[in-house]
């Protein structure tokens, strides 16, 4: 048997003291089979000290990470319902109600910039439907308005600004659409069926400087949206994050 620690040799002390740390901080063999990931599942044979274990290994994806980064970001949503003073839109608007007379989205992003943030999500459609570009898919939004003789376009003034300003710029565009699921004057609440379709649609005289093309099982409704997102991803420069919202005001037409 191997005598006690002599202490008054303190580099035997030193080296029994790293032997019990060592075994004390070995990992088991289950830690050694796990990886940071960022998803586990948690299966039935699981018990509190495994879901434990494997929770101590779960880490951000690269994507989340940088989302973490971001801690102060701005968000702008306005639309019909700021001339209406309502919480929620209808769809059944008149576009000629978003009376809007100046814009000056260079002041929002000096503003941001100024108070430290990064980047700005800005709402082009919410559930109203009402589009705040100049899309080609549908007239209700800013070509029925007044404002700039039909012609204005937010998002492409903020994403001049952004770029001018520094910021990073994201959009979030709504899946669901009172105006083309309820509104009878909407195109697409017909419960069409589901076909082969182009992304992006080919529209006459509006060609597409980004001739990227995609095809997709869906139907007439959720081609519309996938059109309108593909406007948004290509022509505003780098959109750096898209929101998209689970809220079904109605459920109508294939709109999942």
């Amino acid at each position: 048997m191997k005598p006690p620690l002599d202490p008054k040799k303190p580099t035997e002390i030193l080296i029994g003291l790293c032997l019990l740390l060592s075994i004390a901080c070995s990992p088991s063999k289950k830690d050694l089979l796990l990886a940071p990931r960022s998803t586990y599942d948690i299966d039935k044979d699981d018990n509190q000290d495994s879901i434990r274990l494997k929770a101590a290994h779960v880490v951000p994806t690269e994507n989340q990470y940088n989302a973490l980064k971001d801690e102060f970001i701005g968000f702008v949503h306005f639309g019909p319902n700021t001339f209406t003073a309502k919480e929620w839109g209808s769809g059944m608007e008149d576009p000629t109600v978003f009376d809007l007379k100046e814009l000056d989205t260079d002041q929002w992003c000096e503003a941001m910039k100024a108070a430290g943030m990064t980047k700005v999500i800005f709402t082009a459609k919410h559930h109203d439907g009402f589009v705040l570009w100049q899309s080609r898919y549908t007239t209700h939004g800013l070509m029925s308005t007044g404002f700039r003789n039909g012609n204005g376009d937010v998002l492409k003034d903020l994403a001049a600004s952004c770029e001018k300003y520094g910021l990073d710029l994201g959009v979030y565009l709504s899946p669901a659409d009172l105006y083309q699921i309820e509104n009878p004057l909407g195109l697409y609440g017909n419960l069409s069926k589901k076909t082969k379709r182009t992304i992006p649609a080919t529209v006459k005289g509006r060609p597409f400087e980004n001739q990227t093309t995609f095809e997709f099982e869906v139907d007439d409704y959720n081609e519309y949206f996938l059109n309108q997102l593909f406007e948004l991803l290509t022509e505003y420069g780098p959109i750096k994050e898209v929101w998209f919202d689970g809220a079904h005001p109605k459920r109508k037409g294939g709109q999942t």
